[in-house]
């Protein structure tokens, strides 16, 4: 399941993503599911105003694309991967406290927490990524 970054907010079409950070999933073999989110890609409407009951009521459209995605997986297991040095998402503030209040079970969370900041190096975000989905998943035949 893929929730994509801000750059989900300026794209006006699908198209226009660079897929940089999934491709190596889809040559892996496994499949993408990538729902269009609310105010996003093609359902961009406008820009709504930080803080205003716009932006909320748009963030809980987005929410609720995102459960009933979610509706389609049989188990969701977790792998959540961050950089210590983030200073967009910081790590004791956001990043732990999201991840603490999960409530995928223990044995199917994980957190891997990279010496990086917002953004993550390539190699171990693709390794880690693979291994997960070859655990919960098996490897691709």
């Amino acid at each position: 399941m893929h929730f994509p970054g801000a750059e989900a907010l300026d794209f006006h079409t699908f198209t226009d993503l660079n897929l940089f950070n999934l491709d190596f999933l889809i040559k892996s073999g496994r499949a993408v599911m990538f729902p269009m989110y609310k105010g996003t890609y093609e359902r961009i409407t406008h820009r709504t105003v930080p803080g205003s009951s716009e932006e909320r009521d748009e963030t809980i459209h987005r929410s609720k694309d995102l459960r009933r995605s979610m509706d389609y997986l049989d188990k969701i297991p977790v792998l959540m991967i961050n950089g210590r040095y983030d200073f967009v998402i910081p790590f004791e503030t956001c990043q732990q406290p999201f991840f603490r209040l999960l409530g995928t079970p223990p044995a199917d969370k994980r957190q891997v927490v990279l010496e990086s900041g917002h953004g993550l190096p390539f190699t171990p975000w693709f390794k880690e990524t693979l291994d997960w989905l070859d655990h919960y998943l098996g490897r691709v035949k």
